[in-house]
């Protein structure tokens, strides 16, 4: 099987091939209830939005967390990501 040579963690393409995902939808699920944005010239639209995908997000730390994942690494995954 071939790794990345950065992590040793299999490539994504070897991980597709040898793995059954769930549709994306089904990790998603829980994140329905994020409330549609204010009008753009709302002065507090970001803010609400942070307000907006707090409990999803924590929510997804937490999932993170039972399956046995570090709190730190979750967190680090979720910044790297959105680089």
């Amino acid at each position: 099987m071939a790794s990345s040579p950065a992590s040793g963690y299999p490539f994504p393409e070897v991980l597709l091939s040898t793995r059954k995902f769930k549709p994306l939808e089904a990790y998603l699920a829980p994140m329905v209830d994020i409330p549609p944005p204010p009008p753009e010239n709302d002065e507090n639209r970001h803010f609400k939005c942070q307000m907006a995908i707090e409990i999803p997000l924590q929510d997804l730390i937490l999932a993170a967390q039972k399956a046995g994942w570090e709190e730190t690494e979750v967190l680090t995954a979720i910044k790297r990501r959105m680089e």
